[in-house]
């Protein structure tokens, strides 16, 4: 049996003035001075970049929209019909996975919720403050989101 893994850099940016988390996963970053670990002779490590927007509905709405895109590098060709199956079970999985621990963070006493409650480095602060912001916009969904301009930022960085 083959053993897959993927390192991948995690960069996440959350949005106060509209409401919501980019993140960007990508095996393609600097590695100086990083001790990277063996893989096994039978393994295969795999490139990933994927993109997620994690878009709170917003205004009174529950719920969460997702949009994601990814881009999996095998090294080895795969036909489209195996990895479009390949894909979907994994994408099923993963959403799976995130309800499974939305529902754990709720729960006290589980680790989940005790990560969130110490929040080491900020991150539970920083969607607060994206479900505040978008708790007062309209609320969007699957088939009614924001256009391009809510990515717009200043030319000029302070």
């Amino acid at each position: 049996m083959d053993c897959i893994e993927t390192i991948f850099e995690l960069v996440r940016v959350a949005n106060r003035d509209f409401g919501f988390l980019v993140e960007i996963a990508r095996s393609d970053f600097p590695i100086e001075g990083i001790s990277m670990p063996d893989l096994p002779w039978w393994g295969r490590r795999i490139e990933v970049n994927t993109r997620n927007i994690w878009m709170p509905q917003g205004g009174k709405e529950k719920g969460t929209v997702l949009i994601s895109n990814a881009r999996v590098g095998t090294g080895a060709p795969i036909p489209t019909g195996i990895m479009r199956f390949i894909a979907n079970q994994l994408a099923n999985s993963i959403l799976s996975n995130i309800r499974k621990g939305a529902d754990l963070a709720v729960t006290p006493g589980s680790r989940w919720h005790d990560r969130v409650k110490k929040d080491l480095d900020g991150f539970y602060k920083d969607l607060a403050a994206v479900e505040a912001a978008a708790a007062k916009r309209r609320p969007i969904s699957v088939t009614n989101l924001p256009g391009p301009e809510v990515f717009d930022r200043p030319t000029k960085l302070a």
